[in-house]
């Protein structure tokens, strides 16, 4: 709850009108002037001053008392349907393989229902008085376009004005028109650039650049040289660049700016913006369908390295326990042959000569040596460390 995008219009609105601020500041971990804050950020009416002492004393509601309705504007409509569009999309973690992965529901309304919606909201808000002044994205390209007369009256090679003609000036303030309607709107009108100036639009998270020109007499426009038919002014969202031509409902050419041309625009941007979001929507959902299929695979790969790794630990403590066996047995073998050896060398021997220093030595080491191969001769602690080896508990 730290700011005002952790939390949607109506759920604010919801939470300031079920309790007193200072009771919901206090369950929310935040001050009651953040509360405050946000709902002046959301556009949410508040409770007045002495609501909730009137409620506590019991007196008869007074006019000024009385619950608001919440009203919205298009962004903040388009802003709340986003919102609750993406929660479509199921809040399951892909590698959480025990948690189905649910269908993802259907859009409750179609594009063209969604439209008219917005339509309803569109027609409440009157074309701007003329009297409003300059929108400072116009300002921009006035300014540009001074200071290109500027210099071309130095130097003839200078880009030349776009918009010094009087039709110029009527497209500029026409367009003044449009952006401060969209503004009213709740959207938000952009320019970039300084030589070259880019106009932009903002409804909800869809952002598109668009450019505005004369055409001629002959019917060529000053928006690329694109041929159209000979009407004064055009316009062209850049969402539509890509056809062949520039041709697409994203160009409009027209005689005047009027509230037609303004709804008609307006329409087809939050149509491409919608159709973008369920096309957004649609491919979170795929790409959370595609995270779980890797999962899976995931999870099985490494279910088969653990088995082929209980399999060769399993091969190698057999193959452990038969070299301990065979060692000892071997051991013992020749532990046997060698004391037999030592027998029948000293069985060959003279008395005399068993007690040559050659052959005490030899039958030494020889003793020695079968000694330390026959596990037999062990003591019990060493036997024991020697059955550990076979892991048997």
């Amino acid at each position: 709850m730290s700011n005002s995008l952790t939390i949607g219009r109506r759920q604010l609105y919801d939470l300031v009108w079920s309790k007193p601020r200072t009771q919901l500041a206090k369950e929310l971990g935040v001050s009651d002037v953040m509360i405050g804050k946000m709902c002046r950020q959301l556009n949410v009416p508040a409770p007045m001053p002495g609501y909730w002492a009137s409620l506590a004393a019991g007196t008869s509601a007074k006019r000024r008392y009385v619950k608001p309705e919440l009203t919205y504007s298009v962004a903040e409509r388009i802003a709340e349907d986003r919102e609750e569009m993406i929660g479509l999309v199921p809040n399951v973690d892909p590698s959480a393989l025990d948690i189905p992965i649910p269908s993802l529901p259907a859009f409750k309304e179609s594009i063209e229902q969604a439209l008219r919606r917005y339509e309803g909201l569109i027609d409440r808000v009157p074309l701007p008085k003329s009297t409003r002044g300059t929108h400072p994205a116009v300002e921009k390209l006035m300014a540009e376009d001074e200071r290109r007369a500027q210099r071309v009256a130095t130097y003839s090679w200078e880009t030349k004005p776009e918009f010094a003609s009087p039709q110029g000036r009527r497209l500029l303030a026409g367009l003044s028109r449009l952006l401060w309607w969209w503004t009213d709107l709740g959207f938000k009108p952009s320019s970039s650039g300084t030589r070259y100036i880019r106009l932009g639009i903002v409804c909800g998270q869809y952002h598109t650049s668009f450019e505005v020109g004369l055409t001629t007499k002959s019917g060529a426009s000053s928006l690329r040289g694109d041929k159209v038919a000979s009407e004064p002014f055009q316009l062209r969202f850049d969402s539509d660049g890509r056809r062949k031509n520039g041709q697409g409902k994203g160009v409009y050419t027209f005689a005047d700016f009027d509230m037609a041309l303004f709804k008609s625009m307006t329409l087809m941007l939050l149509s491409e913006r919608e159709q973008r979001l369920r096309d957004w929507i649609d491919w979170r959902y795929r790409e959370l369908i595609r995270c779980r299929e890797e999962a899976v695979r995931k999870a099985k790969e490494a279910e088969e390295r653990r088995r082929h790794e209980i399999a060769a630990a399993g091969a190698a403590l057999r193959k452990q326990r038969l070299d301990l066996l065979d060692s000892a047995l071997n051991g013992r073998d020749r532990a046997d042959r060698l004391m037999t050896l030592v027998a029948e060398v000293e069985a060959r021997l003279t008395t005399e000569e068993r007690a040559d220093g050659r052959f005490i030595a030899w039958k030494s080491w020889a003793l020695s040596e079968a000694n330390a191969l026959d596990f037999r001769k062990r003591t019990g602690q060493e036997l024991l460390r020697w059955l550990e080896n076979f892991q048997l508990c």
